[in-house]
């Protein structure tokens, strides 16, 4: 399947945009900070979900076709990419889509569906940044980013030696041993040999862990999202734990966890065909049939009246959704009574 290549705009940058697929629905996928693209994180994603939907992954200031950034913005680092990803919105009309962020992508997909309820119809942080309210050895790593070039210097590092980013990759990013390929160390390596990308890592590092804490944190802030949500967690991921995506379902009312048992950090690299099948499961459940705002739609005035109410007519979609689960209701119900009925009459 072919991937059109978008070339988009934001206050004077290009910002680079692939399309795959055809359809009314949508979903737009965010990758993370450090040495990602949007082709690095989800080429084995893209081209599946392209299969069933129209799917747009978007190259962020800074990162992979998109133009560098020279410094962090003066707005913020996040409010700078928040704005970006309404620009980009705007500029390819979407009306509403399901939206998949990937670490720091994560980040910015939750403030975009706080901010952007009435679009966003099913939200998807993947290893999200945001769910932390500090890191490990956080004062220790805190200092090293703001005090000395310490990202700099340690990626320059990486980029020298194939056996050290394997070796980063294997204990970060994958869970599983003997899965980081030649070509992916290549990949990495060539990247990090770029200085515009270090720019990147350095000013996401420096913007979003200070000594008191990592930001954004979203907390108890998450509760606001009503849109079904569906948190994709590595189990042995060392960079966000667990267990701040356990806390993070249990804050969101509308909200599934999967824990994806063998990854790490990079679980939709790791094992795309995986991660594809739990995201198209819940897109296709909870998103495009069930989620109200993904249903057609259709005007209906503020308060029903005598004059108005011949004018409304009810969604065919929704109709056939309360029938097909009034039969299953049915069926249950006969299925639990003669259940109930076989007990009784082997008791007797």
């Amino acid at each position: 399947m072919n991937i059109e290549r978008i070339p988009l705009s934001y206050r004077g940058k290009t910002i680079m945009t692939y399309r795959c697929g055809t359809g009314n629905d949508v979903v737009v996928l965010l990758h993370g900070s450090g040495c990602d693209h949007a082709l690095l994180s989800w080429d084995g994603v893209l081209e599946r979900l392209g299969k069933r939907t129209r799917v747009y992954a978007i190259d962020l200031p800074g990162y992979g076709e998109s133009d560098p950034l020279e410094e962090i913005p003066e707005e913020g680092f996040y409010p700078y990419y928040h704005h970006c990803l309404e620009a980009i919105v705007d500029q390819l009309k979407l009306d509403r889509f399901v939206l998949v962020g990937l670490s720091m992508g994560g980040a910015i997909s939750i403030r975009y569906a706080l901010a952007h309820p009435e679009q966003v119809c099913g939200l998807v942080p993947v290893s999200s940044w945001g769910l932390s309210e500090k890191v490990g050895l956080h004062g220790l790593s805190s200092w090293l980013i703001h005090r000395r070039d310490f990202v700099r210097n340690t990626c320059r590092k990486l980029a020298q030696s194939p056996a050290m980013t394997k070796f980063y990759v294997q204990n970060v990013l994958f869970g599983r041993k003997n899965t980081c390929s030649p070509e992916l160390v290549a990949q990495l390596q060539e990247l990090l040999n770029k200085d515009s990308v270090l720019d990147s890592i350095e000013f996401f590092q420096r913007s979003s862990i200070t000594p008191k804490g990592a930001i954004p944190y979203f907390g108890e802030e998450l509760s606001k999202l009503k849109m079904p949500v569906l948190l994709v967690q590595g189990k042995r991921d060392p960079l966000v734990p667990r267990s701040h995506a356990e806390r993070a379902s249990r804050i969101i009312t509308n909200s599934r966890l999967h824990i994806m048992p063998s990854c790490k950090h990079w679980c939709c690299k790791e094992q795309p065909e995986l991660f594809y099948q739990a995201l198209w499961a819940f897109v296709k459940r909870d998103c495009l049939f069930s989620y109200k705002n993904m249903l057609p739609n259709t005007p209906q005035p503020a308060v029903q009246t005598a004059e108005n109410s011949a004018e409304i007519v009810e969604n065919p979609l929704h109709r056939n959704l309360k029938a097909r689960w009034e039969k299953r209701r049915r069926k249950a119900t006969v299925k639990r009574l003669q259940a109930t009925y076989i007990r009784k009459c082997r008791r007797k």
